[in-house]
């Protein structure tokens, strides 16, 4: 028996651009902040092609309005900006004569309890999960998303998951796995966002996207309204560290 093989060069063709918004406004102190760039195309993935000429205002639901400003390009900011939980966010969004807009609610806070470790062996690899402890409220239902950073540097994976089993439980699901993104040493940090449903729905797109699972990946459904990709979200902030062990 016998078999050949033929190079294959798929033709990519490039779409016309899109203006990407990603917009956050948390409970923390850290305040809210919008990114603003023009996609790119497939060759260029990875590359951040920031606008600097938007307008970018947040209000809330009590009438107060903040402007953002350009911190550098395509970064939009407002440090003294703090989101209270309960509260309804408008984000708005003027650039080259389009408007775009989105409204989201914060949900309210969820806390950590406390922040385990778990070592599973496979093939003599070492596989890390963190195990965060919390009380899922039995009032509502929640949506959460989680970050995990390893010496602070943020670890580009997507994790989600809603209350449909663990309404109104103590929840200890695990969050990984992670090879070498966690080492014995490192100090890592895990935080935990109350997110809404829709913000919810736009991870899980963007989830299935970036990992293949769909024959025909499009984009994620996004939540602003005007014809652009991207998100806001309006989110409560919870975290907790561990040093990571054998």
């Amino acid at each position: 028996m016998s078999s050949c093989e033929k190079v294959i060069e798929p033709k990519i063709s490039n779409v016309k651009n899109q203006l990407v918004i990603e917009g956050e406004i948390t409970n923390s102190n850290i305040g809210a902040i919008v990114r603003i760039s023009n996609s790119v195309s497939f060759a260029e993935s990875g590359l951040f092609n920031g606008v600097s000429d938007a307008f970018v205002t947040i209000a809330d639901d009590l009438g107060n309005l903040d402007t953002l400003y350009l911190q550098s390009p395509g970064i939009y900011a407002q440090t003294s900006l703090t989101g209270i939980p309960g509260r309804t966010y408008v984000l708005n969004v003027t650039y080259n004569g389009m408007k775009f807009h989105s409204s989201c609610k914060m949900p309210n806070e969820v806390l950590i309890d406390s922040l385990m470790q778990k070592n599973q062996i496979a093939n003599d690899n070492t596989r890390r999960f963190l195990i965060p402890v919390y009380n899922d409220p039995v009032s509502e239902v929640n949506f959460y998303r989680f970050k995990v950073f390893s010496l602070n540097k943020p670890i580009n994976k997507i994790f989600i998951r809603k209350d449909v089993l663990t309404n109104g439980k103590k929840v200890t699901q695990p969050i990984g796995p992670f090879f070498m993104e966690l080492k014995p040493g490192d100090t890592a940090t895990l935080q935990v966002y109350g997110i809404e449903s829709n913000v919810y729905t736009y991870f899980s797109g963007l989830e299935q996207t970036l990992n293949a699972y769909s024959s025909a990946p499009s984009n994620p459904p996004s939540n602003i309204i005007g014809g652009c990709l991207g998100y806001f979200s309006a989110h409560t902030v919870a975290s907790k560290k561990i040093l990571i062990t054998d």
